[in-house]
């Protein structure tokens, strides 16, 4: 016998179902995963496969226009976190945005800052909401804090020591070689 597969398994089939546009099949897929026992927190410390895959799950019955269902499917992925997920409540107050409930998609993007208060996108996010609702000042102190967030990331420490290396060194830098002709360097890099 082979093993059930698992809710990654699951979500990725569905996620093929969905995209050849056989939808019963793709909730099936969706259902079956989602009826596995809970799994635990990975040695990354990344979300378990249940909570993307019902996050796939209630994104996918967003999409069929199943608000209430998809909901309810939101709410049992925040159930199975092990911790609070900033991509999770991210998710929530997009869906919560489109249906018109404002006070609810502030509420899931402050969740989702709370969570990760050096993630980026849910300060990004957050600001367009509230530029689209005519909040100017709270979207301008948003929308500031994740540029700075933004422009602190794309730097990274390099190891001292290293011939020709940098004190900082943007992130894509960090990783890519160097080609023939180097850039100049700031004054305030060795």
């Amino acid at each position: 016998n082979l093993p059930e597969p698992s809710a990654y398994a699951h979500q990725c089939a569905a996620a093929l179902e969905q995209k050849l546009g056989d939808i019963d099949a793709a909730r099936a897929l969706f259902e079956r995963g989602a009826a596995l026992p809970d799994d635990a927190r990975d040695a990354s410390g990344r979300a378990p496969a249940k909570v993307a895959l019902l996050n796939a799950w209630a994104v996918f019955e967003w999409k069929q226009g199943r608000e209430i269902f998809a909901r309810e499917l939101f709410g049992r992925a925040e159930g199975v976190a092990p911790a609070p997920c900033s991509w999770l409540f991210q998710w929530r107050a997009r869906f919560e945005a489109e249906h018109a409930n404002y006070a609810l998609s502030r509420h899931y993007y402050a969740r989702a800052v709370n969570a990760a208060p050096r993630e980026s996108s849910a300060w990004r996010l957050w600001g367009e909401l509230e530029a689209d609702h005519g909040e100017a000042e709270r979207s301008a102190v948003y929308l500031a804090r994740s540029a700075e967030l933004q422009a602190l990331a794309a730097f990274v420490p390099v190891p001292q020591g290293r011939r020709n290396s940098r004190r900082w060194r943007s992130g894509r830098a960090a990783h890519v070689p160097r080609r023939s002709a180097p850039s100049p360097q700031p004054a305030w890099e060795d």
